[in-house]
């Protein structure tokens, strides 16, 4: 999903590649911007509005449609 350099960075999960990474990221002129933009932008084109309030009223009206029961214990 993170396309690198681009959108994000994978780095390991050890502090010495992390904090280097971080340090790219706060050295280079206008990085942390073009990231963010290029973040957001991705994430409007996989998961647009629209596809996702669809899903969620089909999850709602298959809930809704269904009966629920529920059984209580006693502790």
């Amino acid at each position: 999903m993170i396309s690198q350099g681009v959108d994000g960075f994978l780095v390991p999960q050890e502090s010495q590649s992390i904090a280097e990474t971080i340090c790219q990221v706060l050295l280079a002129n206008n990085l942390a911007a073009s990231l963010g933009i290029a973040g957001q932008r991705k994430v409007e084109e996989k998961f647009p509005w629209q596809r996702l309030a669809e899903k969620t009223e089909q999850i709602y009206s298959i809930s809704c449609s269904q009966e629920v029961h529920y059984q209580y214990r006693k502790a």
